[in-house]
């Protein structure tokens, strides 16, 4: 009775298992490079004051301060 269950409620069975084959795939895909890939071994912050990015109405200026990233925006 149960193949015939199945049969008979096919879209209802897709309805159901396709989204959560969906979920997996995208958990599964987003844990593969957490485990195939090494921490960085150093903390590095690189700036550079020769890109030219369009000069738009802000301005960001990138600072280090108690070993937190803070920046500082303003407008031009």
């Amino acid at each position: 009775m149960t193949p015939r269950l199945l049969r008979d409620n096919a879209f209802l069975v897709a309805a159901a298992s396709l989204p959560v084959a969906i979920v997996c795939m995208f958990l599964l895909l987003t844990a593969i490079p957490k485990w195939t890939v090494s921490p960085p071994q150093y903390d590095l912050l690189l700036q550079t004051s020769e890109y030219d990015g369009g000069r738009g109405p802000i301005s960001v200026q990138l600072m280090v301060r108690d070993e937190v990233l803070q920046a500082a925006l303003r407008v031009v």
